[in-house]
């Protein structure tokens, strides 16, 4: 059961992307997508400006003397890279989350009307803000928690082999909870959940916030087409996912 909730999650991009295909929601594709590549590239960029002395640093004083030479410099220009990449790939997540969360939620309004036909409700100022203080909210929690979790996950990449294998796959896992988490509380958001229930919603449902988020993450592995897509498919998918939980017995149109 929480092996299929998690692939229905997963593969729910399929209906997300005959959704904004057949609907021609490309608009809401294109913000995010190119904001999402610009904090990517743009932090590539900077930390290309302080690559040489951190190099430098790591091979005066963390390596020892037998084993510097070309091929070491290589192998931790490449650890600092992947480093840098996975870090940008992290922090994107929260500064699309929060950022774009009056956007999005937008789109995951859409979404409903769409699959279930009901209206959008009407647009105020009010909520608007409102809408943006409890995304900060949520997303300064998600930050907290995923830290918390992170930390021990990754020390146990210092066991020899098995310890590596394992960090990684805790980590994907941690990373891909609270993703889903975050782009499932745009529907929560517009449902006007509190804060406490929707935590109580995502416990209930966690394979399939799970599989969401392991989406929006495999997308985001993937260079620069990944990084363009990934909130918006997300968020659709998201949609569907918190819909179909919260409306079990109503089909949904497409």
């Amino acid at each position: 059961m929480f092996v299929n909730e998690i692939s229905r999650g997963f593969f729910s991009f399929r209906r997300a992307h005959r959704i904004i295909f057949d609907n021609k929601l490309w608009s809401y594709i294109l913000i995010p997508g190119i904001m999402s590549l610009m904090y990517i590239t743009g932090a590539l960029i900077v930390a290309k400006a302080f690559m040489p002395d951190m190099t430098g640093y790591i091979m005066e004083n963390w390596i020892p003397s037998f084993m510097k030479g070309k091929i070491m410099m290589a192998v931790t220009l490449l650890f600092l890279w992947i480093s840098v990449l996975v870090l940008a790939i992290m922090s994107c997540k929260h500064v699309i989350l929060i950022l774009f969360s009056p956007f999005l939620s937008r789109l995951s309004e859409l979404v409903e009307q769409i699959a279930y036909g009901r209206p959008s409700g009407p647009f105020t100022w009010k909520q608007f803000f409102r809408d943006i203080i409890r995304s900060i909210v949520i997303n300064i929690r998600i930050i907290f928690l995923t830290i918390l979790f992170c930390l021990p996950a990754w020390m146990i990449a210092f066991v020899p082999i098995a310890g590596t294998i394992v960090s990684a796959i805790l980590l994907f896992l941690i990373q891909s909870y609270y993703s889903g988490f975050g782009f499932v509380d745009y529907t929560l958001e517009r449902k006007r959940y509190s804060v406490k229930d929707s935590v109580v919603f995502v416990k209930r449902n966690r394979s399939g916030v799970t599989g969401v988020g392991m989406q929006f993450m495999a997308l985001m592995l993937i260079p620069v087409v990944g990084w363009f897509f990934a909130p918006a498919y997300a968020t659709v998918s998201a949609t569907l996912i918190s819909l179909g939980k919260m409306y079990p017995e109503q089909s949904p149109l497409v």
